[in-house]
């Protein structure tokens, strides 16, 4: 369910969660999937600041993103 496999920032997806999506789907900062995928040893509650990272350094059009988990629901079945 990724656009580009060839491209690391498109490998996985993030997904912004609300408390609600974090406390059900996604314990342990799992919405930042892609973080993870591109560096395996940064620590769970370190992925937020990866996001940071990546975001300031302009990578976020190219980045696979979703904004709920309701959008990847909808592409899932579309």
């Amino acid at each position: 369910m990724v656009e580009d496999a060839a491209d690391p920032l498109r490998h996985a997806r993030t997904t912004a969660a609300g408390w609600l999506a974090r406390a059900t789907l996604a314990p342990y900062w799992v919405n930042y999937h892609l973080e993870h995928h591109l560096m395996v040893f940064v620590p769970c509650w370190k992925l937020p600041r990866l996001h940071a990272l990546l975001l300031a350094r302009d990578l976020g059009e190219r980045m696979e993103r979703a904004s709920s988990y309701a959008e990847v629901l909808a592409r899932a079945g579309g």
